[in-house]
Formats: C-alpha cells, sequence, structure tokens
C-alpha cells in the first residue's frame, strides 16, 4: 500500500510540476482541458449506469468495466484540473 501511495504522490508532483512550468496561458487551456475530460467521463459512465432492454450478462459486466474505468479517469481529470488551478494562481501566493 505505501508503494502505490508513493507512485501516486510522484505522478503528482510529476504533473505540478509539469503545470507549473507551462505558460500562463497554457496553464487556464490546461485546466479546462482537465475538467472537460472528466466532464465527458462522467457523462459516459453515468450514460452506461442505465440498463439496455437487449442486455445480457456479458454486455452488463462490460459495461461496469468502463464504467469503472471512466470514474476512475475523472477523478485523475479531477485532480490534474485542480494542480492546474493551483498552478495558474501559484505566483500570486507564492509557491512558484
Amino acid at each position: 500500500m505505501e508503494h502505490l501511495l508513493g507512485m501516486i504522490a510522484d505522478i503528482a508532483s510529476s504533473v505540478w510540476q509539469f503545470a507549473l512550468n507551462l505558460p500562463g496561458a497554457l496553464q487556464i487551456v490546461f485546466t479546462l482541458v482537465a475538467l472537460i475530460v472528466a466532464g465527458v467521463c462522467r457523462m459516459v459512465a453515468m450514460r452506461l449506469s442505465h440498463p439496455a432492454f437487449t442486455e445480457t450478462d456479458g454486455s452488463a459486466v462490460g459495461k461496469k468495466i468502463i464504467q469503472v474505468i471512466a470514474y476512475i479517469l475523472m477523478v485523475v481529470c479531477l485532480l490534474a484540473c485542480l494542480l492546474g488551478l493551483a498552478a495558474v494562481f501559484a505566483p500570486l501566493i507564492g509557491l512558484a
């Protein structure tokens, strides 16, 4: 578990450094793109949560796997959006 948390912290640190090294205008674009991708992932996951009339057991399992992946990707994109937003305001609060 510690290895997994360390890996996640390393990835978050690299995303933070990437967002800080971008010019100001690209930081805003990075933040907006991450937010849009998170919204699309949520829409896909919500669409797959409703059962179809002709759904079989195999297709239900496949839809559930894709739904879980979409939710995980949504959380990752929201964290990238949060880091991008913090990077936009980092020079104002002395973090950069």
